[in-house]
């Protein structure tokens, strides 16, 4: 046999018809020639060779707190798009459709086979990492502190209180009674949310004495957590029951009365936290002069 030659020094032995490295989008003539010297001819078109190269493209996402996924095939020579089909994990024909994107798809390795009109197949793998889904839970580790904590999803945990966001502080602190929404997000932006009562049960801080002389030592009285209770109102009396000082006025007390230093002695104070339980605190410090 011999390609797009009858001499006889072109002419090979070759039983199997197999000529290989032809240019595609080319005619040949293929001439064959048996023992005797009869001689014959084949003419033989070379379609042009397809680039079906394909890679594929694999995003997480979410629905909800639920994970999924997808992959997208990607084909280097976009034009040959309409001459293809597509099967996932399935190698047959029948069952290619010219959809190139499959979702939700189960952990693991996976395959897509890519067939072309003209009767070329390839294919491409990809893989799907586990995962589980964004969960959100909430607990109280102090009188007046929410600890959330998050697993699952994609990682990269950013916390929300109240609509704020803490980035990746899981604690906050609250100063009253109320029902706290937390809020928790992925780097794929996967959320759970939960509303979580809490019932403050912290208490103000008296201290037992101060000395007002001017030594910029306890030079003041004060409820020293004042800031957890935001609408604390702070009375003072003398032994006799005479009201001295109301901390809804001035912040600390420096140890006068109307402009006047009182004296060494105890005094009484009674707080009203004016939260949703009308908590009432009760109780005496010294002030100590020289």
């Amino acid at each position: 046999m011999s390609v797009n030659s009858a001499d006889d020094a072109d002419f090979v032995q070759n039983d199997s018809l197999f000529f290989d490295n032809l240019q595609g989008g080319e005619t040949y003539v293929v001439f064959v020639r048996d023992a005797n010297g009869c001689q014959t001819n084949v003419v033989a078109e070379i379609g042009v060779g397809v680039d079906i190269v394909a890679e594929p493209f694999v995003e997480y996402g979410c629905e909800g707190i639920f994970p999924n996924s997808t992959v997208t095939v990607n084909i280097a020579d976009g034009s040959q798009l309409p001459n293809l089909l597509f099967a996932l994990d399935v190698e047959d024909i029948q069952q290619a459709t010219a959809q190139r994107t499959f979702g939700d798809l189960p952990a693991g390795m996976h395959t897509v086979y890519i067939y072309h009109a003209n009767g070329c197949v390839t294919f491409v793998e990809f893989e799907i990492e586990a995962y589980e889904p964004l969960t959100l839970e909430a607990t109280k580790t102090g009188p007046d502190e929410i600890t959330a904590i998050a697993t699952g999803g994609f990682g990269d945990y950013e916390y929300f209180f109240q609509g704020e966001s803490f980035g990746e502080v899981n604690t906050f602190n609250v100063t009253q009674d109320s029902n706290i929404s937390i809020r928790v997000r992925d780097r794929n932006g996967c959320e759970a949310t939960l509303v979580m009562p809490f019932n403050f049960e912290g208490m103000p801080e008296m201290p037992n004495f101060f000395t007002p002389d001017g030594d910029n030592l306890n030079d003041f009285w004060y409820p020293e957590n004042r800031e957890y209770f935001p609408f604390i109102d702070v009375i003072i009396y003398d032994r006799y029951g005479r009201v001295v000082a109301r901390l809804d006025q001035v912040k600390k007390w420096d140890g006068n009365y109307d402009g006047k230093p009182l004296p060494t002695g105890d005094y009484w104070y009674v707080v009203n936290a004016n939260d949703s339980e009308n908590q009432q605190f009760v109780g005496h410090f010294t002030l100590y002069r020289e």
